[in-house]
């Protein structure tokens, strides 16, 4: 099988069994097609920073930046929430935690594999700058990056990609962040304009959710707005990736129209780059 689409300078190429869990040929077809068309936007949970580094290491997924900010403060793991242990620390202590720990991060396999491709929108709950520094003048597209707290504004050309920042950014710091159900909430309510595009997006829009463990409060209010019924027929299929593989994560895709790839972010992004060869100028 071979698909290709020059004007997207992307050719895709069949290598070996597909990865997918309970996808027709057609839908494969049409994820493929949507993939080179641009037509996907991505949301992106904390395992999508997991390969990425700075000089401190790996960047730390939620439950270890608990454990960590817990050693600084001297309590108990596990028994306040994170954006309890944020608020706690002075403004010395969240710069040299959370500001400079989150800060010049080294791109993992993941950040530039999705540099590689077009999307529509990108939705990020991380705060780290991976991202920003695996864009470059060669990427696909420009991307502006976007934070929560900024007016909506409507990106014209499919030549430049709004990264939203949904938690905050270090490249915002004094902006603060979301660490918490509550904090999140207050925002929701507040009718935040990125977040309403993203709801509006989850409806029906081809949509690829990486890294998220689905227990995220957000996640889970995103996708409540998602079903068979709102999802179209003739969109590209949206996509979970995930190595969980349960009846859980059966009924969840079943519930709001997903298709489950069986994996990790790192593993969905080195399929995506086996499966085309990018050509070059």
């Amino acid at each position: 099988m071979l698909i290709a689409l020059d004007r997207y300078n992307i050719l895709f190429v069949e290598v070996g069994p597909v990865p997918f869990i309970d996808i027709t040929p057609e839908q494969e077809a049409e994820f493929h097609s949507g993939i080179v068309s641009g037509r996907y936007s991505l949301l992106l949970g904390a395992g999508a920073s997991r390969d990425s580094k700075n000089k401190f290491g790996p960047i730390p997924l939620g439950s270890h930046l608990e454990q960590e900010l817990s050693d600084v403060l001297g309590v108990k793991k596990g028994k306040y929430s994170l954006q309890k242990l944020y608020a706690t620390l002075t403004d010395d202590e969240k710069a040299t935690y959370i500001r400079e720990r989150f800060s010049n991060c080294e791109p993992g396999k993941v950040a530039n594999a999705i540099e590689r491709y077009s999307w529509k929108r990108i939705f990020t709950l991380n705060i780290d700058d991976s991202l920003n520094n695996s864009y470059s003048e060669t990427s696909q597209q420009s991307a502006k990056f976007v934070h929560f707290l900024d007016p909506y504004e409507d990106f014209q050309t499919r030549a430049d990609l709004p990264v939203v920042h949904l938690h905050g950014s270090v490249r915002r710091h004094d902006d603060g962040y979301v660490f918490s159900h509550q904090e999140y909430a207050r925002i929701i309510k507040g009718q935040n304009p990125w977040m309403m595009i993203l709801t509006n997006s989850m409806r029906s829009d081809p949509m690829i959710i990486s890294g998220a463990s689905m227990e995220e409060v957000d996640i889970e209010y995103y996708l409540s707005f998602r079903s068979r019924a709102s999802s179209r027929d003739d969109f590209p299929p949206s996509i979970f990736v995930s190595n969980e593989e349960n009846r859980l994560t059966k009924s969840l895709c079943k519930d709001h129209n997903l298709i489950q790839f069986r994996g990790y972010s790192p593993d969905f992004f080195e399929y995506l780059s086996e499966k085309s060869q990018t050509r070059l100028a």
